[in-house]
This record gives C-alpha cells, sequence and structure tokens, in this order.
C-alpha cells in the first residue's frame, strides 16, 4: 500500500478470514484510519494466543494501534505473560515508548548494521561412551543430529559448517555444508573450524548433542553478542555456564592456538569474562552422551509432549 492509494487496507488474517485493521483515508497517522472492530477481534484472538503459546510474534506495532485500549490491553497482558517477538515501527507513540522502556525488552534497531556471526557444528567426537555414532541415534522420531543442524540453519548466520571425522555423520547431513576431517584432537578441530569459519565478527561453537536447545536462546547469545562484539557470549543457566559459546573475533588466533585437547573454555579459565546468556530452560544444556542419556531424552520429550 502506498499513500497515494485512497481506500488501501492493512488487515490481518485471523482464524482464516481476513479482518481489517485500519484503512487510508488522507491526513494523519500516515494516513491511516483504524477499524476499532477489527482490534477489538484482534485483541480477543491475541489473548487466545497468549493462553495456547509460549512466544508470540507480531508484525507490526506502530501509529495505528494509538487508542486501542482493548487491543493495547491485551498486548501487554501477552508482554507480562509471554515472550513476544514484534516489529515495532519507529515512531513517538506513547505505547511504543511503554514497550521500549520495560526492562525486560531487548531493542534490535534495525537501523544498525549488526555483527556477522557464523556456526560451528561441532561433531568431531568418536562417541565412545555411547558405543556408536550417537548423532545417528532416532530422539523423537528424527536422528539426535538434526536438532542442531535446525538451529545452525537458521538464516541470521553469515556461513555455518560442521565438522566431523565420521563419514556417517557426514551422510547424514544431506546437502548442509560439511567439513570432514582426520584431526584427532579437540583443539585442533576448533583450529580447522575457525580457519574455515572465522571470516565473520563471530563464531559460535554449536554442540550437536544438545537436542533441547532453543531457537530462541540462539538469537538471545546473537542479541548480547551485538551489543558487545568484543566479549565472549556463553548459554547459561541458573548462573552456570554452558554451550553453546560465541567467541568475537579479537579471539581467533588464539582458538587456533589452543593446547593440544583443551577447548574454547580454555580462554574462559584463562582470564577471558564471558557474558552469560541465561537459557529459557534448564534442559537446554542437557547433551546426550551415553544411552541412558538417550534414554532420558526421550523421557523429557515425553514429558513436555503431554505438558502441551
Amino acid at each position: 500500500m502506498t499513500r497515494a492509494e485512497r481506500g488501501a487496507r492493512v488487515t490481518v488474517e485471523l482464524n482464516g478470514e481476513e479482518v481489517e485493521l485500519g484503512r487510508y483515508v488522507g491526513g494523519d497517522c500516515f494516513g491511516l484510519a483504524p477499524s476499532a472492530e477489527g482490534f477489538v477481534r484482534f485483541a480477543e484472538a491475541l489473548s487466545r494466543a497468549a493462553e495456547g503459546y509460549e512466544t508470540i510474534a507480531l508484525d507490526e506495532i506502530g501509529y495505528l494501534e494509538g487508542g486501542q485500549e482493548k487491543f493495547l490491553t491485551a498486548l501487554f497482558g501477552a508482554f507480562a505473560r509471554r515472550n513476544v517477538i514484534a516489529v515495532v515501527r519507529a515512531c513517538d507513540a506513547p505505547h511504543v515508548r511503554a514497550i521500549l522502556s520495560r526492562e525486560d525488552c531487548f531493542v534490535a534497531d534495525t537501523s544498525r548494521l549488526y555483527p556477522a556471526v557464523s556456526c560451528a557444528v561441532m561433531a568431531s567426537g568418536l562417541s565412545r561412551r555411547f558405543g556408536a555414532n550417537k548423532l545417528a541415534a532416532e530422539l523423537g522420531g528424527k536422528t539426535l543430529l538434526s536438532y542442531a543442524l535446525a538451529l545452525a540453519k537458521l538464516p541470521v548466520f553469515a556461513d555455518r559448517a560442521l565438522f566431523t571425522r565420521s563419514e556417517e555423520t557426514e551422510a547424514l547431513c544431506a546437502s548442509f555444508p560439511v567439513v570432514k576431517h582426520s584431526r584427532p584432537t579437540r583443539a585442533e578441530a576448533i583450529a580447522l573450524a575457525t580457519e574455515r569459519l572465522g571470516g565473520a565478527d563471530g563464531l559460535l561453537f554449536l554442540p550437536a548433542d544438545q537436542p533441547f536447545l532453543q531457537e530462541e536462546s540462539v538469537y538471545r547469545l546473537l542479541f548480547a553478542f551485538y551489543e558487545h562484539p568484543d566479549r565472549v557470549c556463553r548459554l547459561a543457566y541458573g548462573g552456570e555456564g554452558g554451550s553453546p559459546v560465541l567467541f568475537p573475533a579479537r579471539l581467533f588466533e588464539r582458538l587456533r592456538r589452543l593446547p593440544p585437547h583443551a577447548g574454547g573454555r580454555s580462554l574462559l579459565c584463562g582470564g577471558e569474562e564471558a557474558i552469560l546468556v541465561s537459557a529459557a530452560e534448564a534442559d537446554e544444556l542437557f547433551d546426550v552422551d551415553t544411552r541412558e542419556d538417550l534414554c532420558e531424552a526421550e523421557r523429557r520429550l515425553r514429558v513436555s509432549a503431554a505438558d502441551r
């Protein structure tokens, strides 16, 4: 819609029906007149969504919502009870200022350029404790590896690759980029990943065996790094650091020269202080090392499904 298109409508689809929220009439507010009836219906739908979903996405919030009290009540109720991802138009409206001033609100200003981050899926272990290739094991009807690949495919990453010594693991990746190698130690695998993906401003080392890691937590890590692009950002829960870990480019050379059998965390023990980014749930740091761990992961999946 352009401003010149008098009569053009702003709509939202609710339960398969197109509902009008506003119409171009000329004048103030970019020429848009809100539909009170439409916003009442939108408010009802938003309240229902807040009852049934942990995360709600809205595109977009701006001038048009001003004065629509039932909708704004539903909107701030959703902010209070659920995770809300919203596109917010840059405007000096009271409800927009109220959203941006919330203590629990992270603002990603798209008028700024953000650092490029690549993702290295680390899958070079030999699964000795598991007794077979654990990444090929089935969990919830798909391979354990597929959970990590789904996160690494997020379009927010500038580049991505999986690093492995296993032909079987390579075969599980389909079209996902794989770097198969024969480097025997963890430090050498990290050095290889840094060499291959080190053209970015940051590098996220993503374990291949944490099936409960959520997309939301990956974005939290990225947002923390966007605010502090020279710092290490590490996923944590209850103040205890875990994985994944996102390293800034200034540490890439040190990652290429780690002592044998050391991991990237050794830098944290050597004086680098990480920003701990809280995961949404404790389960996200759970990793599968043994067959007992896999059984426990299956149990947790069943419990999670039953709670929905």
